[in-house]
């Protein structure tokens, strides 16, 4: 019994080495945006969009990309705003865009 509550102690406090909370906000830098290019016109309806990976602590940092039709990002104009995983490096929308323009940003944030 003894040894059991020895290896328990050890797994919880491997885990939290490996992914502890921070008070702090790290300054991080947001993620290069590889496709659609700015500009082009899209082939594949709904488009996937593509960006080079950020290294951070993954246990507390996720993607927020936003999708909107207006260039400024105004609250009205967002059609898409959602979190993805630090680990991965693409989102696609599971409905079609209507013939328009579009904009399309990222950040890279604390999971809190």
């Amino acid at each position: 019994m003894g040894k059991m509550w020895l290896y328990l102690g050890m797994i919880i406090l491997l885990f939290a080495i490996v992914c502890t909370e921070t008070n702090t906000v790290l300054s991080l830098v947001p993620p290069v945006l590889i496709s659609p290019e700015n500009g082009s016109t899209i082939t594949e309806n709904p488009p996937t969009f593509v960006w080079h990976a950020v290294e951070g602590d993954s246990c507390d940092m996720i993607y927020r990309i936003e999708i909107a039709s207006d260039s400024t990002f105004a609250s009205n104009s967002i059609m898409i705003s959602t979190m993805v995983l630090l680990s991965d490096t693409t989102f696609m929308p599971q409905d079609a865009f209507v013939s328009e323009t579009y904009y399309w940003h990222m950040c890279t944030r604390q999971n809190a």
